[in-house]
């Protein structure tokens, strides 16, 4: 399973860079950047449109301009190159979608996060059902559950719990481990959201219910932070 604190793009493609000797430094090949770019574009393409089939490496290579042996200098087969693919959409998702601000409060920034988020997945509904419904669909998951757990560590009031100055050890260890469930939760409602197809419910009810699951969960775990984060009650 993918660490939560090393989410990044998943690639082939390594570079050796040693900053305290510049003769080390490998320049990437932008020959290498390019191909890549171009395969992850094929695919995109290709599970946008409606269907279940999943594109071979030829039609992949075809669509992308690329030779195989150019292809498998990236990828080692079709699954890593879709869980590429899926993981660049959604880190783009996540950076389109303005997370809460320190100034914004969290019960009331939440939902309009969690509704743009809903919102972006269902514009492409067919790419991300057939990416969180696969074969790759466990490799996916796991690199999404990550990505969402390092999010609520960095902007939800776990981070205060996880990054405090008289935080043991222990306690951010517990810290992480439960931002991992609630990111775990999270993705298995919106995937059963998704493939729910036509019958799914309107973003705006799946959305203030899972904001709803965010919010109590981050109260239950830390409600000295998320008291702190509350609004001031009216007069």
């Amino acid at each position: 399973m993918h660490s939560f604190t090393d989410v990044r793009y998943l690639t082939n493609v390594k570079e050796s860079r040693r900053a305290s000797d510049p003769e080390e430094i490998t320049v990437p090949d932008p020959r290498l950047a390019r191909s890549r770019d171009q395969l992850i574009a094929a695919i995109t393409a290709a599970l946008d449109r409606p269907g279940d089939d999943q594109p071979s490496i030829t039609e992949l290579c075809t669509a992308a301009g690329v030779s195989r042996p150019t292809f498998y200098q990236h990828f080692g087969d079709v699954p890593s190159l879709l869980e590429a693919a899926a993981l660049e959409r959604m880190h783009a998702l996540f950076a389109a979608v303005t997370p809460p601000a320190a100034e914004d409060d969290w019960e009331t920034a939440v939902p309009r996060v969690v509704r743009g988020l809903l919102s972006g997945l269902l514009e492409h509904a067919d790419f991300y059902r057939r990416a969180l419904n696969g074969g790759t669909a466990r490799s996916v998951q796991e690199s999404v559950v990550a990505f969402l757990a390092q999010r609520l560590l960095t902007f939800s009031p776990l981070a205060a719990a996880s990054a405090g100055a008289g935080a043991e050890a222990g306690d951010r260890a517990r810290v992480e481990r439960f931002a991992v469930l609630l990111a775990a939760g999270t993705v298995w409602l919106v995937v059963g959201w998704l493939l729910d197809g036509d019958a799914r419910r309107p973003v705006s009810a799946a959305s203030a219910d899972i904001a709803e699951l965010l919010v109590t969960g981050v109260a239950a775990h830390h409600p000295a932070a998320a008291v702190a984060t509350a609004p001031a009650p009216e007069k």
